[in-house]
């Protein structure tokens, strides 16, 4: 490998944090020392790893200068490690890589132009897909491309892939960076501080390849993380709604808890009234951007459709009152006859589903 020159102040900095990683790691740190766009510094800290990760950074260290070599004398886990990174870091934008990852050629360019050509976004992710430990090709992770839908998906699904992202150095500073305290969902929770304060974007490019394998962090402790994102978004709902959030609640809004678990009418009732106490909420936040409003009405209409599962609740006429009010007119048509299938409701034909598609 060549030795590059490295800048004065580079324009990116990248921010890999790294626990025996050895099988994968060179390539994922290869993969960002290939980039099309060559200002950056990849600061690289290991996290106390015990297998041969430091050798490896050493010995790719020693070859291309843009290479800022850390080392935690005791492991400070993902966030604290991200922090420490995030204290030395010269560029104006930070990028997120994990080292089992592998960032495609010109994912660095790609975002660093759509964040100059949009000022007003601080933070921009890209599609992904999903690898075995051979990289071979898996299946795709599709990610919602417009502020609204995003702000939206931080509640309740995907929204930014954290090992993709780019944002504003300057913006993850004055929110104090990560939350130590927040691991295991410490990317969500950096979401729901910056939800009020920057617009997001991702791209429909897929510029990135994660890799699913027994011993990533997301397989070993999958249970313990869903948990802990339930707990965040359950924090981000009390604050946003004046009002304690349940986080047992929040997880039937999951397709796996919904299957496993046939909701009751009172469960039912709950869940729905959050959905529109929270879209409200954000409106009244003014978080959404008006001209994407129709793309945040579809999805609550399809939440509310799963949700219903041939269900009527008790206080049905106050429901579907507040869905007249909410939705535009195709939509709550849509929604009733999906979610609500006993209320007779005029114009009703319309399948959910088939509306769903002609918007989308």
């Amino acid at each position: 490998m060549e030795s590059h020159s490295k800048s004065p102040v580079p324009r990116i900095s990248v921010l890999l944090s790294t626990y025996n990683d050895e099988r994968f790691l060179r390539d994922s740190i290869e993969s960002i020392l290939r980039q099309t766009f060559r200002d950056f510094e990849l600061i690289i800290v290991d996290d106390a790893s015990t297998d041969r990760t430091p050798q490896i950074i050493a010995e790719l260290a020693a070859k291309d200068v843009r290479i800022v070599p850390l080392r935690n004398a005791k492991s400070l886990r993902l966030p604290g490690s991200l922090n420490r990174a995030l204290e030395v870091a010269q560029g104006d934008v930070v990028a997120r890589q994990d080292g089992d990852d592998v960032s495609h050629a010109n994912r660095l360019e790609e975002q660093l132009q759509f964040l100059d050509d949009h000022p007003d976004v601080g933070v921009v992710g890209t599609q992904m897909r999903m690898v075995d430990p051979e990289g071979r090709y898996v299946d795709d992770y599709e990610l919602p491309l417009r502020h609204s839908q995003i702000i939206w998906a931080i509640a309740f699904g995907r929204s930014l892939a954290h090992p993709t992202v780019a944002l504003r150095t300057a913006l993850l500073r004055e929110v104090g960076g990560y939350d130590a305290n927040a691991r295991d969902a410490e990317d969500i929770e950096l979401w729901t501080r910056l939800a009020s304060r920057a617009r997001f974007a991702n791209l429909p490019l897929t510029l990135f390849d994660y890799r699913v394998h027994p011993a990533s962090t997301s397989q070993e402790r999958r249970a313990q993380q869903l948990a802990r994102v339930w707990e965040v978004r359950a924090a981000w709902f009390s604050s946003l709604l004046s009002q304690n959030v349940s986080p047992t609640l929040l997880q039937w809004l999951h397709h796996a808890q919904r299957r496993s678990h046939e909701l009751s009418i009172e469960e039912l009732s709950q869940l729905t009234g959050l959905l529109l106490d929270l879209h409200e909420a954000l409106v009244e936040r003014m978080l959404f951007l008006p001209q994407e409003m129709q793309h945040v009405r579809a999805d609550l209409a399809r939440l509310l459709a799963e949700l219903g599962g041939g269900l009527v609740i008790e206080d049905e006429k106050t429901l579907v009152a507040s869905c007249r009010k909410l939705l535009p007119r195709p939509i709550y048509y849509a929604a009733m006859a999906a979610a609500f299938p006993r209320i007779v409701v005029a114009k009703s034909l319309v399948p959910l589903r088939t509306w769903l598609r002609s918007v989308s």
